[in-house]
Order: C-alpha cells, then structure tokens, then sequence
C-alpha cells in the first residue's frame, strides 16, 4: 500500500469512548496484553510453519 493514512486523531477518540463507556472491558484487555508480554514464551515451530 503506497498511500498513508493519518487516523490518530480517530484511534484517540476511539480509545477514550471505549475507556469512558466500557472501562472495565478495557482494564480486562490491556491486562491480557500485559500478561502475554510477561508470560506468553515464544511460538512452538508447528505454529510458525
């Protein structure tokens, strides 16, 4: 893709309605995404093939 799209502006406002409207939903994923860097080990090779 040759083109570049700037849509920081939407992805703040996206992120601020889903924590304002629906904080607890996002306290659940942003802590799953803590726990796969801290705990998650690396792909076995039959995931990566």
């Amino acid at each position: 893709m040759d083109r570049q799209v700037d849509n920081s502006e939407a992805i703040r406002e996206n992120l601020e309605y889903l924590v304002k409207n629906h904080g607890k939903i996002y306290e659940a994923y942003s802590r799953y995404g803590e726990l796969v860097h801290e705990k998650g080990g690396p792909l076995g090779q039959l995931t990566l093939d």
